[in-house]
């Protein structure tokens, strides 16, 4: 399954607290179902060019539904270097 939410979020690739509430109560799904992907502009809320991140799952973070992959939408396939496209399926490789 996949959703998709438009909106000017950023930020999910912190592990704030002010971060977790967000994702738990607005857009995670049941990690024990489901990889959590969020697709961001700007994922650290620094404004740096990070492409992506991922949580080593570990059951607090699955029962807590806050394992996730974060990735930038500017380091998908057709908008960086076939070198760099492949950073999804590295992040995928943690899970």
């Amino acid at each position: 399954m996949l959703s998709f939410i438009k909106k000017d979020e950023k930020g999910f690739g912190n592990n704030s607290k002010k971060t977790k509430d967000l994702i738990r109560k607005k857009y995670a799904w049941d990690n024990n179902k489901y990889i959590n992907v969020y697709i961001q502009n700007d994922i650290f809320d620094d404004q740096e060019n990070n492409s992506g991140v991922a949580t080593y799952p570990d059951q607090e973070k699955t029962n807590d539904n806050f394992s996730r992959i974060v990735y930038s939408g500017t380091s998908l396939y057709g908008n960086v270097d076939d070198e760099f496209a492949s950073t999804l399926t590295h992040e995928f490789a943690h899970f």
